[in-house]
């Protein structure tokens, strides 16, 4: 956020526009079954009633207002299909800016945070684009299908929708940075990331608790500059960490250069105590080329993480289901 807060609050002022429009979707749809409502005409005596749906109550003296109505019962079936088509035409917008235009911002918003982690706060605004000139279609499809099992899995009593909803955490970020991925290797990889985290993921969502209380207060406002960057930079920067966890990198902040270097100091460590091992007696010499045959194995075993450094193949060959 220091080195890029403009970009960092427009990026995440996005994404809340996304969750808005995301919920608003869900919303509706839920609210579907009572779009055509309740709809009673009664005529009894000197005054009618009017009920729509949950409309206040209407009232209209029987003299000159019931035989205006009545004019329209013969069409209130019409009426009540176009009502249902507008809603479902406003559904079936809703759906398709939500998939094809606020999944693929999605991916390319939380891009920033994750180039910004690597690059000290250098990634441009133009990142936000990118899903949607490299790998469009398949983003489109892997965030919808992710959406769709969420749903699904929501069904089941809500808590397993909970539970997959950190499964398939990480998928948006799989995607910012290889738009061109498998759905399934997407998902495999989120949930091997995932694995073992998620509880600790839950606490850090905990520990925002106090910020949002605190947006509240300020309307909402330390929410757009502060409190939801905040969060998003956060999250990017787990992203990160799993990421190195799954793939055997060097720690976030640590260099390839720097890890080479290590390994050299290693190396030359070895060789000097295989030296120190040749003029040494029987037993002595045992033990060295014990520990050298170790540091041997161990930096085999680094030179192969930095082979697959910085790439997802390198994941589903070596760390297979």
């Amino acid at each position: 956020m220091k080195y890029a807060y403009w970009r960092c609050v427009l990026a995440a002022f996005v994404l809340l526009v996304i969750g808005v429009l995301s919920d608003e979707a869900g919303s509706a749809l839920r609210k579907l079954p009572a779009v055509g409502g309740l709809f009673e005409y009664r005529s009894d005596g000197p005054s009618a009633e009017f009920y729509a749906g949950s409309l206040p109550q209407l009232h209209f003296r029987a003299d000159g207002f019931s035989s205006f109505f009545s004019l329209f019962t013969p069409y209130l079936p019409i009426l009540l299909i176009a009502a249902a088509a507008i809603v479902l035409i406003g559904l079936v917008l809703k759906f398709a800016v939500s998939v094809f235009l606020c999944n693929p911002l999605e991916a390319g918003a939380k891009r920033i945070f994750v180039i910004n982690h690597y690059t000290e706060g250098k990634a441009g605004v133009g990142e936000m684009m990118h899903p949607f000139s490299h790998g469009y279609l398949n983003v489109v499809k892997t965030l919808f299908l992710r959406d769709l099992f969420l749903v699904l899995w929501t069904l089941l009593f809500i808590v397993p929708g909970i539970v997959k909803s950190y499964s398939y955490r990480m998928v948006p970020y799989i995607l910012a940075e290889d738009p061109e991925m498998n759905w399934r290797e997407a998902f495999r990889l989120s949930r091997k990331m995932m694995d073992g985290q998620k509880w600790n993921a839950f606490v850090l969502d905990l520990s925002f608790i106090l910020w949002e209380i605190f947006s509240i207060c300020t309307l909402g406002i330390l929410k757009i500059f502060y409190v939801a960057p905040y969060e998003q930079c956060t999250n990017a920067a787990l992203y990160v960490a799993l990421k190195s966890h799954l793939l055997g990198q060097p720690a976030p902040g640590q260099t390839q250069q720097g890890a080479q270097t290590q390994q050299g100091t290693q190396n030359s460590s070895a060789a000097g105590q295989q030296a120190q091992a040749s003029d040494s007696s029987a037993n002595a010499q045992d033990r060295q080329e014990s520990s050298a045959q170790a540091n041997i194995e161990t930096a085999s075993e680094s030179q192969a993480a930095q082979g697959q450094y910085g790439t997802y193949p390198g994941a589903s060959d070596s760390n297979a289901d």
